[in-house]
């Protein structure tokens, strides 16, 4: 007489005279792209039921791979997991991000700069300028209300607009009052705050 048992059983004879015939256990990990392209098989694991997961076989246009994901737990590949059932294995993913630059009437140029969301960018310098106005801050379309200046940050989550906001130039008239003495010096005009020698 023959029995079946999944391996680890323990049989009680009771003075039969059996043939135990151990059947591994199998599970299968299929793959979830998530919105990707490509192919990874179903693999089927035996045997002690230790699986490590492999690195990702597909790919997102505009995407960049982050982890695996198993219920609610995240994992990089390379780690080990314990089966305990079929599994799906599903791929996170990253998103590419634009931040634009936009003069708000002024003159220059900015290149756009793409970065992964969750990325913490640095605000630069004002490239551009104006004749009738003076920069005053930036404004990040992702943060309303919020004023941002050079050399301050924020992480980018969306493609994102960076603006100039100007405020107009004051003009100041100088005239000097000669009291009687000496040619007329002509009025001048300058922008306010300027050092006049």
């Amino acid at each position: 007489m023959t029995l079946f048992f999944h391996s680890g059983a323990t049989v009680n004879s009771d003075g039969l005279d059996l043939t135990v015939t151990l059947i591994p256990i199998e599970y299968t990990v299929t793959f979830d792209a998530n919105g990707g392209t490509g192919v990874m098989a179903p693999v089927t694991t035996v045997g002690n039921g230790r699986y490590t997961l492999p690195a990702c076989g597909f790919t997102r246009e505009g995407y960049e791979f982050d982890c695996w994901q198993i219920g609610t737990h995240s994992y990089p590949p390379g780690s080990v997991i314990t089966m305990t059932g079929d599994m799906t294995v599903r791929a996170i993913w990253r998103k590419y991000c634009t931040v634009t630059f936009n003069a708000n009437g002024g003159t220059g140029s900015a290149e756009p700069v793409t970065v992964l969301a969750g990325t913490q960018i640095t605000l630069p310098e004002n490239p551009f300028t104006s004749e009738t106005r003076n920069f005053s801050y930036w404004a990040v379309s992702s943060l309303p209300n919020v004023k941002k200046y050079p050399g301050g940050t924020f992480t980018v989550t969306q493609n994102t607009t960076v603006t100039a906001v100007w405020v107009p130039k004051v003009w100041c008239t100088l005239t000097f009052n000669m009291n009687g003495y000496g040619t007329q010096i002509p009025p001048i005009t300058v922008e306010k705050g300027t050092i006049v020698s």
